[in-house]
């Protein structure tokens, strides 16, 4: 008869290190499990479950030492199908052996997470039951992976396996087999969401439990893969047909944590897993903090309390980097005037609550690069040299300057990657006849140097080819806008727009694709003018009357907001002609104080 007493956890050595295991024993119907302590100097037998919680209610009852225990739907149908038929299956699983009621508990066991996954048998990553393309799926990722070859690597892209399976040559340029690569594209595509689409790739705890785990095997339903194959598969494909960029991440950060342990800066770490999910906002630090070195965590300190209050953990941890680090890279991720910003949050504060359908990914980011050694531009003269902070820590000072005023902002329509460049073309009147004030250039030049921001990693020029290319693209795009008619009402030209795209796409010399990555970086932000003619562009939520501020040490400038007794920090912009410390006169600048 089943058990209505309730599961209570035995206290937990605070001394010793000791983690529970969960014996799930064999057989049908109810899940019945053990549970026993063990210290993790012994070097136990077990397995560390990897998984998304799902949702927290209409849980399902198991049973632990005889006594009922709920949890969430997906973890019981992990169980379900992990349970042996023959014997006992030992696992760790966080839900269950960490009391999570208990805060003095969850503070103890989170700096062992990194210990625990790594001292395990093996990693598995339960992304649910399967569906019914989760088989073709894993036989479409098997057999890339066996064309794979450490000296030749991206020989084969992932939707040409059907084509060699079919006998036929890897690549064909015929219109016909070129409408065939479309489908199997698509069908590819579709395929590999039936894996890559799935909640687990979008949560930031699955990370350092994938980057630190032993022998990863990711299991979805009735099937299995080890996670080496998908590392075998990612590598024998043509990188520029694989755009699933979480596992292009996941897959660099595990192999450049095995090869360097612990070598993860916390901040760039954070910037690259800044969209996944979070049950509680402050695993969106606590969670990585197992893929940081010691040398990392001693320059940028966390002292792990989950009782603390979320705002002020993002407000301490974004002074210590500034502190710590002497770099403003920080402020350009601010909560500034987000509409989900944490309540009474200082504007140049870490955004804790990012929302990946109305801000732009940290990839395109102007004050900081993620690429390794790319400093994208340097508008207010890198390194900091001088800041403080107000004695309650609500106010943050720098040395800055005003550039100018806005007096013009682009439509914010959601209509894709393109949204602020087809109204912005419109307030900045970019043709080859008016010269931009601030330089030789056209206009139209301009502002196809503005809307390619991202491109321009470096402040340097580029070659030749790169440079008529660009060219190409953005003549491309605007004489196909001005087939579609004039942008004075984008929603009603824009069905005739998509109706050319299609077309265009399709076509041979189509050169979509090549606009589509170099404008990434109009994504969520809106065309600006200033009173004296610059143009660029900035975040959704800034207004006309809104300044342009050039801050020592920032490498973006910065649109702010005078309040009553201070300025507010609304976001970093993209100035043309300003961006390499062209207009930083530091002569002229003073202390500027944020709230």
């Amino acid at each position: 008869m089943a058990s209505s007493t309730k599961f209570i956890h035995e206290a937990i050595s605070s001394t010793n290190p000791q983690i529970r295991l969960l014996d799930v024993l064999p057989g049908h119907g109810a899940i019945r499990c053990e549970m026993h302590h063990v210290s993790l100097d012994k070097k136990p037998d077990y397995e560390a479950l990897s998984y998304c919680w799902g949702t927290l209610t209409r849980k399902k009852r198991i049973f632990i030492n005889g006594s009922s225990f709920w949890i969430t739907r997906n973890l019981h149908a992990a169980l379900e199908r992990l349970r042996l038929k023959d014997r006992p299956r030992t696992l760790w699983i966080d839900a269950i052996c960490i009391n999570q009621d208990s805060v003095d508990e969850k503070n103890i066991f989170l700096p062992m997470m990194r210990d625990i996954y790594q001292g395990s048998r093996r990693t598995i990553i339960w992304l649910g039951e399967h569906d019914s393309r989760t088989k073709g799926a894993l036989e479409m990722l098997e057999f890339v992976a066996s064309k794979y070859d450490e000296w030749r690597p991206q020989v084969l892209a992932s939707n040409e396996w059907k084509k060699v399976k079919r006998g036929q040559k890897a690549r064909n340029s015929t219109w016909l087999m070129r409408m065939r690569d479309q489908y199997d594209s698509l069908d590819a595509i579709r395929t590999l969401d039936s894996i890559f689409s799935r909640s687990w790739f979008e949560r930031t705890w699955t990370i350092q439990e994938l980057v630190v785990g032993a022998d990863p095997l990711v299991v979805c339903g009735r099937f299995q893969i080890s996670w080496e194959t998908i590392y075998r598969a990612w590598f024998a494909c043509r990188e520029d047909l694989w755009q699933v960029e979480t596992i292009r991440y996941l897959v660099d950060l595990r192999k450049t944590w095995q090869e360097r342990e612990g070598s993860g800066v916390l901040f760039e770490i954070m910037m690259k897993s800044w969209h996944n999910g979070v049950t509680d906002e402050k695993d969106k630090i606590y969670g990585l903090l197992g893929l940081i070195s010691s040398h990392h965590l001693q320059v940028i300190p966390v002292a792990v309390d989950y009782g603390a209050d979320t705002g002020q953990v993002f407000v301490e941890f974004t002074r210590n980097c500034i502190s710590t680090t002497k770099e403003l890279d920080v402020l350009s991720v601010c909560s500034g005037y987000k509409a989900s910003r944490w309540p009474d949050a200082p504007s140049w504060a870490l955004h804790c609550r990012p929302d990946r359908a109305t801000e732009p990914a940290p990839d395109i980011s102007l004050g900081f690069s993620l690429a390794k050694k790319a400093r994208p531009y340097n508008a207010g003269t890198w390194p900091l040299k001088t800041f403080e902070f107000s004695k309650n820590g609500k106010l943050l000072g720098l040395v800055g300057l005003e550039l100018d005023i806005i007096t013009g902002v682009s439509i914010m329509e959601d209509i894709a990657f393109i949204s602020a460049y087809l109204d912005a073309k419109r307030l900045w009147n970019a043709d080859d006849s008016q010269i931009y004030p601030l330089g030789d250039q056209s206009i139209h030049e301009a502002s196809r140097l503005t809307i390619f921001a991202l491109q321009h990693e470096y402040p340097v020029a580029w070659d030749e080819e790169e440079e008529r290319s660009s060219h190409a693209d953005f003549k491309y795009f605007d004489d196909l806008s001005g087939k579609a008619g004039s942008w004075g009402n984008s929603k009603t030209v824009w069905p005739r727009f998509l109706k050319l795209l299609i077309s265009e796409y399709l076509s041979e010399n189509s050169r979509f694709e090549g606009f589509y990555e170099r404008s990434r970086f109009t994504d969520h932000r809106r065309g600006i003018l200033s009173n004296s003619g610059y143009i660029g562009l900035g975040p959704r939520e800034i207004e006309v009357g809104d300044k342009i501020v050039l801050l020592q040490g920032s490498r973006a400038p910065m649109v702010v907001r005078q309040e009553a007794q201070s300025l507010r920090m609304v976001g970093e912009c993209y100035v043309h002609s300003v961006m390499n410390g062209e207009a930083f006169d530091e002569s002229k600048a003073a202390m500027m104080w944020f709230d």
